[in-house]
């Protein structure tokens, strides 16, 4: 999850550039292409971090809790983050600031869940 979150925070900016420049179909396959493979690596071994997180009694509620507080407040609130960056910034490009801007609080979390449960 670290090295997904590495990678989107390192390719952000190049990959919203692309698109702003290029404009082009092939553009949009590939960045899609390799945002969609920065995310599996990031999701897929998510469920399994969580569910370490919380003992047994507790595990369903505190992994759908944590799941769903961080997709509502960073996934929920994007359309309006996003809308306002383009507004203030006037650059296509500002989104990829709130992406690597998320990408930041994962290794900030990520940091913090190894070394509070000796995570690997």
């Amino acid at each position: 999850m670290t090295y997904a979150a590495i990678a989107a925070l390192v390719l952000a900016w190049p990959l919203f550039q692309l698109i702003v420049t290029q404009r082009s179909v092939p553009a949009f396959i590939f960045v899609i292409a390799v945002l969609g493979v920065i995310m599996a690596f990031y999701f897929a071994p998510l469920p399994g971090m969580l569910s370490v997180l919380f003992p047994a009694e507790i595990r369903g509620t505190g992994l759908s809790t944590a799941y769903n507080i961080g997709v509502t407040l960073l996934g929920g609130i994007a359309p309006l983050v996003l809308t306002w960056l383009l507004d203030i910034t006037g650059s296509l490009n500002s989104p990829s600031v709130y992406y690597m801007g998320v990408a930041v609080l994962s290794l900030i979390g990520l940091f913090f869940v190894r070394r509070h449960y000796g995570q690997r």
